[in-house]
């Protein structure tokens, strides 16, 4: 293989990380995220099983190739319907303050003992976009969040207006010790360009 040749292949290795790195980056735009803080990532939901715009356990096992963020065993945990206290679940699990498009919510420590994983769920209410629900990661360990409706629709003046959020949802993998992050493709790929152009640098010094 000539230097030439050699240099292209890395160069597209580097190339392809970019690209698989942008589209996965692309799940939740940086508005989304602001949904809840603070969160590691987050997920746009899709219609539910049956056709239903509900979020619900069985959903979260089956999105993305294997799973939510990539973990399967996701269990209810705690439910809030109209926010104005938990309907589902544990009642000690998840308390929410505030309105139906902003407010504070918080976790009991003692989930992150029994859970390894932690996900927050904003369902919007009919007619918005995103128009079902959004996941957000917990950040491991953090029990106080801040929410915001990031919902939208267009009023009857043809005006943006902010959607209010159908319930609040708490999901959890359980597990004692925060799961490990995969490196991704895109990782891998990176770094094979990288090693090429080391190698290529190498050659062409002697």
């Amino acid at each position: 293989m000539d230097i030439k040749t050699y240099a292209m292949g890395a160069l597209a290795g580097l190339a392809m990380a970019l690209a698989a790195t942008t589209a996965t980056a692309a799940t939740c735009s940086s508005l989304v995220l602001t949904g809840v803080t603070p969160a590691s990532d987050c997920y746009v939901g899709e219609a539910g099983i049956g056709g239903s715009g509900n979020d619900s356990a069985a959903l979260l096992n089956s999105v993305m190739p294997s799973g939510l963020f990539g973990l399967t065993g996701w269990e209810l945990i705690a439910r809030d319907n109209d926010l104005n206290g938990t309907d589902t679940g544990d009642a000690s699990a998840l308390t929410v303050s505030g309105s139906l498009t902003s407010g504070f919510l918080t976790l009991a420590a003692s989930l992150y003992s029994t859970y390894s994983d932690i996900v927050i769920v904003l369902k919007a209410g009919g007619g918005f976009d995103p128009e079902f629900w959004v996941a957000y990661k917990a950040v491991a360990g953090t029990t106080s969040f801040e929410y915001a409706s990031i919902f939208t629709k267009l009023n009857g003046a043809g005006k943006t207006v902010t959607g209010e959020i159908s319930h609040i949802s708490v999901y959890g993998v359980p597990g004692d010790t925060p799961s490990p992050v995969p490196l991704p493709a895109a990782g891998w790929l990176m770094i094979a360009g990288l090693g090429g152009l080391a190698a290529l640098r190498r050659r062409k010094r002697a």
